[in-house]
């Protein structure tokens, strides 16, 4: 018989992944605008809503070097989680997290926001997830692409 995880039990989860997905995730990278956010950080953005809110829901995270995507796979059942990256390390990342830690629904995408949104991520996600630019530049082209993916049918968020 399978007993469902307590809260500690899923923080530790939490805990323990943080550490082999920072090692994959190295350094920063400028020509990306990344930077690092604590593992405390990411959780508080990462549950800025209670995890209950994604069930079944579709969530883009448009970058994740913060690896925001980790606990809201862990706590929640989302039925899309998509990472949308140009970062070569992501993929690795992502890998871990649907293999390693379970998150059966998360996929990455490459692709670079710069450019503009594939077109079939238009219209289909509840919760966007933008990664907080360092730029003025940066927040306007995250903000368009979020909005451009934000399904208009429903009260989608961008967080």
């Amino acid at each position: 018989m399978n007993s469902i995880p307590g809260e500690d039990e899923l923080f530790e989860k939490i805990d323990n992944a943080f550490l082999v997905l920072q090692e994959l995730r190295g350094i920063p990278k400028d020509e990306f605008d990344q930077y690092f956010v604590s593992q405390s950080s990411s959780i508080e953005r990462a549950l800025i809503m209670n995890p209950d809110e994604y069930n079944g829901k579709r969530i883009m995270f448009l970058g994740d070097m913060d690896l925001s995507s980790l606990p809201i796979g862990v706590l929640a059942k989302p039925r899309d989680l998509a990472v949308i990256d140009i970062d070569k390390r992501i993929p690795e990342i992502v890998f871990n997290m649907k293999t390693k830690q379970k998150i059966r629904t998360i996929r990455y995408i490459n692709h670079d926001i710069r450019v503009r949104m594939i077109i079939i991520l238009k219209n289909q996600f509840d919760y966007i997830f933008l990664e907080p630019p360092m730029t003025e530049e940066g927040l306007e082209v995250g903000l368009t692409r979020a909005v451009h993916c934000a399904n208009k049918e429903s009260s989608s968020r961008i967080l």
